[in-house]
């Protein structure tokens, strides 16, 4: 009994120094671009996000919405937006929610690198706009590391914050790879748009980055020359138009690249940033980024900010990817000292049920009692006789459902136009059916009274009806 306590107390020990060891060991940041509001790494948001919750004035939040959820959104059509991520993506409802939030006024950041949806995004955002945002490179620690460790000069680069009303011209030194490309401007756009250009480099080079693919002249030019060369082409993507495009080659010269772009839409403005890492927990705790990033804040800093986090990477599988157990098992002490104690706890369940096994008495299996449930719940309903209620739960599902894969609600308190055209389109049906069959069913779901049988059936029978149609 006494060697037995002192085999378990050895055990304990050695957990806990194995425990503190590995607490006291260096430890390695992961450089993965997460975005995320709950990752405490260089590139999460954690840090971020609360220093923004304390700065901002009107107020800041992040939030998984979509363009598109935000914009139907009463409470959050009329705040700024702020899109921080790698790779964006937009897909048909995102950019009428885009051009529907900038014509309300709002200020809209956009800090990305790239788009990955086949330039859809890059080609909208040109034609509409007049702003390309070209990438050269994404952040590479282990190519960081190697260039400082060889002191090469392009390891370093300067931005420079153009003079404004609020702040005065200012340099910072930064690494280069925070810079992942530059914001092209339309210059046929010039006299009819002004582009403010809050960042910039200077860099030595023989291309000039001066035009885009995707700007309605460019554009026009490529299609109509590939339209002649190819006979048989009927349609020419943005794709296309992208292969077909290059940079012009003079001499070499130092060229100025904008990184931080901003012009007026409608009511409200629209910023192309090409540093996205500045809105991450290293942009705001290097000192070297984090004025260059409140200078950035600043500029929609002027209503409550929103930071969609929709477009991030990875949003849905990082809380298991760091769950606590993933996290014993990432770090090589823990894991070892996880091991032990698991193999130590196997032992001690092995000889004990050897010692003390006792009969397992048979069990019958369970009886499902789902049919006599369901016979339950409506023989109730029958006898109360209460169809509102039936009525108003069915239509609560169904606005749920509706809601979920449409990003539209139904049960809203006034119904608008749009909804009422998606409805449509998804089914099939006329728009005026289906607004004749959501006032009804609005109607049902308002009422205070009863509901007759009849109008009880025609509710749910159009409920499923609809529902097999989306």
């Amino acid at each position: 009994m006494k060697s037995s306590r002192l085999y378990i107390i050895g055990i304990v020990v050695m957990i806990i120094v194995c425990f503190v060891l590995g607490q006291r060991m260096p430890r390695n940041f992961t450089w993965r671009a997460t975005f995320h509001p709950n990752d405490r790494q260089p590139l999460g948001c954690y840090v971020f996000d609360s220093v923004m919750a304390q700065t901002m004035p009107r107020g800041y939040e992040a939030k998984r919405k979509t363009l598109s959820q935000i914009a139907a959104d009463t409470a959050d059509r009329h705040k700024n937006i702020l899109i921080a991520t790698e790779h964006i993506s937009f897909n048909e409802m995102d950019i009428r929610a885009l051009r529907k939030l900038l014509k309300g006024g709002c200020h809209v950041m956009m800090a990305y690198c790239d788009t990955q949806d086949g330039c859809y995004s890059d080609s909208i955002l040109a034609y509409d706009y007049g702003l390309y945002a070209y990438n050269f490179t994404y952040l590479n620690i282990r190519y960081l590391k190697m260039r400082l460790r060889n002191k090469e000069e392009n390891a370093y680069a300067t931005v420079s914050w153009d003079a404004d009303s609020l702040y005065r011209q200012g340099d910072y030194r930064m690494y280069t790879d925070m810079m992942s490309g530059t914001v092209i401007t339309d210059d046929s756009r010039k006299d009819k748009v002004s582009y403010d250009v809050l960042a910039q480099r200077t860099i030595r080079t023989n291309l000039r980055y001066d035009n885009s693919p995707f700007f309605p002249a460019t554009l026009d030019t490529i299609k109509k020359r590939l339209l002649e060369e190819n006979k048989d082409m009927k349609v020419v993507t943005a794709v296309d138009c992208l292969y077909e495009f290059n940079f012009t080659e003079k001499d070499s010269a130092d060229v100025c690249l904008n990184l931080a772009v901003t012009r007026k839409v409608g009511k409200g403005r629209l910023t192309i940033v090409t540093m996205p890492y500045l809105f991450t927990n290293y942009g705001v705790l290097a000192k070297e980024s984090s004025p260059l990033t409140m200078r950035l804040m600043t500029q929609i800093s002027d209503r409550h900010v929103i930071r969609t986090t929709s477009y991030s990477p990875d949003y849905d599988g990082y809380d298991a990817k760091m769950s606590p157990m993933r996290y014993v098992l990432s770090r090589k002490p823990l894991r070892e000292a996880w091991y032990l104690t698991a193999f130590t706890l196997l032992l001690f369940f092995i000889f004990k049920a050897r010692r003390r096994q006792r009969v397992i008495p048979v069990m019958t299996q369970p009886k499902n009692h789902s049919l006599e449930f369901a016979q339950l719940i409506g023989t109730l309903y029958y006898q109360r006789a209460d169809n509102a209620d039936l009525v108003r739960k069915k239509t609560r599902f169904f606005a749920e459902r509706i809601r979920s894969t449409m990003a539209v609600d139904i049960l809203e308190n006034v119904l608008s136009d749009d909804t009422v055209s998606t409805v449509a389109r998804r089914t099939g049906m006329k728009e005026k059916e289906v607004e004749d069959i959501l006032k009804r069913l609005r109607m049902d779901y308002c009422t205070e009274g009863n509901i007759d049988d009849k109008e009880m059936k025609w509710a749910i029978d159009t409920i499923n009806d609809l529902t097999e149609r989306i």
